[in-house]
């Protein structure tokens, strides 16, 4: 997540909330935990 804030200009934090909000809409998935933790778009 730190490195997806630099790039678009926000902190993690500030991704957080919108990150868990497309994991439940089954937009994107999650690998890993905590700081190792990796994002991967789903196919529609």
């Amino acid at each position: 997540m730190v490195v997806l804030a630099q790039a678009v200009g926000a902190t993690a934090r500030e991704l957080n909330r919108p990150a868990t909000q497309l994991r439940q809409q089954g937009r994107i998935r999650s690998a890993g935990q905590r700081q190792y933790t990796r994002y991967f778009p789903m196919d529609a």
